[in-house]
């Protein structure tokens, strides 16, 4: 019993109340004063405010007895610990409670004031120390438990409060279990090292008893091998060999135990299975009720064994029957039963036939699982080395004479053999020739090679980029060739290897989306041209008496004849003011002065536009070309031959070309978005270095990817060419003067312009809306036919109907 200490003065009561928080600390230096107790901590790890919400018996005044249980809950609740030593106690955090050394208890007792963690031995007598632990553990009690197996003790650290809770549930549980018993059960069908396996599967499946057997039982199981009859052996012969080869099994068995073979470890509740072969008998050790349960299974086992196999004779007609045995044991049909008593190697034969023998074979039951040995178990011819002696395979004779098969087997086997045999007796077919031609429908079989190849092989290139070497991935021999005549693949490969390539085409051959690009090509041009010039011409004393050097002012006309008509016509100046063609003339002459005054501004404006579409599959490019072309004659000479004097001259012409690539590449996204990958390159002539040379190219290059939504128009611009320039001329000094200097100018400027828009319009057609597809041939068609009836509608002479020209319809020409 662990008894609670009595303080000091502990029913005085203090006249005053807690406050709601408060520091830790001054909880700690509050109860160390009204109990008499001298507190050590650090001042660094013990922290913190705690809320106290009192509203029972130490709301208000305060005792001092309660003062402590209320000290060793907050320092629990915020993770401390308390542990005396003399009058001092110690204050840590609990994860550090073995700095402070709790106090050992043998037995209960006073807990003094600041014992807030003892450390308590207890002496276990049913239960292991393991099982105790772990219901500690998992009730999460204990702050640390220590064991010790052998004498069964546990050593349990905790909250002193905690403690008599901790003793009362180790009593409730160390309490003695039901007693074991110990039984014998003698077989009379079955070998008892080959039940006791069998037993423990069924009836750990059963219930959840464990069931534990002899490490001799599971030698006896694995070292004994029952060697196979010989084809010449005698009855009687191969069962004296089976029986000396048992007992030398036996033998070394014994030695083995002698030896010191440790038997497994039995936990208390399980049940414990042994064989003994010198009686044929189970020996068993566990409680009554798991014996009752393995008893009933061993009565249920241990039954006289039925053999509901039944012989049948199988023709053989296209292979030798010894061939058709062969795979079967391949197959694991036959010869997987290493304790099978029977002979599955005999044979029927004649004359010196009955000596042959396979060579090079290898026993069924060492070999591993193959791919046929798993289809085999797939059909259900699975086997189980504990069914032993519980399940007989099919017995296989080969009758020579007849090339036949005498087979021993159930109904249920019969079954699946003659199965298999539709199979291994077959004519060999066109599936065995190990080539096949796929037919390809949406790609070319050029890059469809390509893919598969890489998958086979891989090219390794040396520092140059050449092929160095050629490094096969698949050990088997591929061999693919691509048909562009029939536009498919001829593969050369095994079966195996073609099933994989039939699936990778047929996934890889799927018609893909393709992409309307339906492109605008729009360039305008602006031309904007301004000239100016004054032609002065002054004679003095007038324009008779003119010396000639300058010349006229017109063509034609002379300072004589235009002085001799302003005397004819007794006038004294002519004013004459012309505009053509958006030129403005302006003309004054007198008998001093003659002036022309030629001013003209010319404004161009244009807009060329061109409307390609095309159509792409998805991840191809789609190319778009409008361009000029201009030819350079080049003129070549070449020496005369000997005995001729006549020069040979040869003239070619050489193309250049100068306009708009757009090449664009659409990839379809999750969602109907398109990905373009668009180049425009625009190239324009310049003007010639020299007469007779090429002439220069501009060449503008746009590289973009943008992603749009389908049926979204974009729009590509910035393709702007500038050409600008002011010129004119000036009489020195005349050309300076303010105002006046105008007259003795001459000026002109030149702002030319062009800028190409691009508006790139992407639509998805896929191979499910073939309706889209008949809309789209269908809206073209109408359009040209519009284009087609303006033609043949247009009047020559007015009034009178055109006559039709043929074809009417060029879509309807046959």
């Amino acid at each position: 019993e662990y008894l609670a200490p009595e303080a000091p003065n502990g029913e005085m009561t203090l006249e005053m109340e807690l406050p709601e928080t408060m520091p830790i600390v001054s909880l700690i230096d509050l109860v160390g004063k009204h109990l008499q107790l001298d507190f050590m901590y650090d001042e660094k790890e013990v922290e913190g405010d705690v809320t106290l919400k009192l509203e029972g018996a130490l709301s208000g005044p305060v005792k001092v007895k309660n003062m402590y249980p209320l000290l060793d809950s907050v320092l629990k609740f915020r993770g401390y610990v308390m542990a005396r030593r003399g009058d001092v106690v110690t204050v840590v955090k609990s994860e550090d409670w073995a700095n402070v050394d709790p106090d050992l208890r043998q037995n209960g007792g006073l807990i003094e004031f600041g014992e807030s963690v003892i450390t308590r031995p207890f002496k276990l007598k049913h239960i292991s120390t393991t099982d105790a632990e772990t219901l500690l553990t998992s009730m999460k009690l204990g702050l640390a438990k220590s064991s010790i197996a052998e004498n069964k003790t546990l050593i349990i650290t905790a909250y002193a409060y905690r403690m008599p809770h901790i003793e009362a549930l180790l009593d409730m549980v160390d309490q003695p279990g039901e007693p074991k018993v110990f039984r014998s059960r003698s077989l009379n069908y079955t070998m008892a090292q080959n039940l006791t396996d069998k037993v423990r599967v069924l009836t750990e499946q059963l219930s959840n008893i464990e069931i534990s057997v002899s490490s001799s039982v599971k030698s006896s199981s694995t070292a004994l091998t029952i060697p196979p009859k010989r084809s010449n052996e005698t009855a009687a012969a191969y069962s004296r060999r089976v029986s000396v080869a048992r007992n030398a099994a036996a033998a070394k068995r014994s030695a083995a135990l002698r030896s010191g073979t440790t038997q497994p470890k039995v936990a208390k509740d399980d049940v414990y299975l042994d064989a003994d072969q010198r009686t044929n008998s189970i020996l068993m050790i566990g409680h009554e009720e798991q014996l009752s349960i393995v008893q009933d299974l061993i009565d249920t086992l241990d039954v006289e064994q039925q053999d509901p196999r039944t012989p049948l004779v199988y023709e053989i007609m296209n292979v030798d029957a010894e061939e058709i045995r062969n795979k079967f044991q391949e197959l694991g049909i036959i010869g997987r039963n290493p304790s099978n008593r029977y002979d599955n190697s005999g044979r029927l034969t004649s004359g010196a036939a009955a000596n042959r023998t396979p060579t090079g074979a290898t026993s069924a039951a060492n070999r591993p699982p193959t791919t046929a040995t798993r289809m085999a178990d797939n059909m259900g011819y699975g086997y189980d080395e504990t069914d032993a002696a519980l399940l007989e395979e099919p017995q296989v004779v080969v009758i020579e004479q007849t090339n036949s098969l005498l087979i021993r087997a159930t109904p249920e086997q019969h079954t699946k053999i003659a199965q298999l045999l539709k199979y291994l007796d077959a004519l060999a077919s066109n599936t065995a020739v190990p080539y096949a031609i796929y037919s390809l429908k949406n790609t070319d079989p050029e890059e469809m090679k390509t893919v598969l190849m890489d998958l086979i092989e891989k090219t390794v290139l040396d520092k140059e980029g050449k092929i160095e070497s050629v490094v096969r991935k698949i050990d088997d021999e591929i061999v693919i060739v691509a048909d562009q005549n029939t536009f498919s693949l001829i593969v050369y490969a095994s079966n195996r290897n073609q099933t994989w390539i039939e699936k990778l085409i047929t996934t890889l051959d799927k018609r893909r989306p393709q992409v309307l690009i339906d492109v605008t090509l729009v360039e305008v041009t602006k031309n904007n041209q301004f000239d100016y010039d004054l032609n002065l011409l002054e004679s003095f004393s007038d324009l008779t008496n003119t010396s000639g050097v300058t010349s006229a002012l017109m063509e034609g006309a002379t300072a004589t004849n235009l002085v001799q008509r302003l005397l004819d016509s007794g006038k004294d100046r002519f004013v004459d003011v012309q505009s053509t063609g958006g030129s403005g003339t302006a003309f004054y002459a007198d008998r001093h002065i003659n002036a022309l005054l030629t001013a003209m501004q010319t404004k161009n404006y244009g807009r060329v536009m061109a409307k390609p579409k095309i159509l792409v599959n998805d991840n191809e490019n789609g190319v778009i070309t409008t361009e000029d072309k201009k030819y350079v004659e080049i003129t070549g000479s070449a020496l005369p031959q000997e005995g001729s004097s006549v020069v040979q001259t040869s003239t070619q012409y050489e193309e250049y070309a100068a306009g708009i690539t757009l090449d664009i590449m659409p990839h379809i996204s999750e969602g109907d978005l398109l990905r373009l990958d668009i180049t425009l390159t625009r190239s324009d002539f310049g003007a010639k270095s020299s007469e007779n040379g090429p002439p220069d190219q501009i060449v503008s290059n746009l590289n973009t990817v943008v992603t749009v939504p389908d049926k979204s128009t974009i729009i590509l611009g910035g393709m702007t060419k500038i050409n600008q320039s002011k010129s004119g001329g000036k009489v020195p000094l005349l050309g300076d003067l303010p105002l006046i200097g105008g007259l003795f100018r001459s000026s002109g400027k030149s702002d030319i312009q062009t800028k190409l828009y691009v508006f790139v319009k992407a639509e998805i057609i896929r191979p499910e809306q073939a309706n889209a597809m008949v809309e789209l041939s269908n809206r073209n068609r109408k359009a040209f036919e519009e284009d087609e009836a303006e033609f043949q509608n247009f009047e020559g002479w007015p009034g009178i109907k055109p006559k039709v020209i043929a074809p009417q319809r060029v879509l309807d020409l046959q």
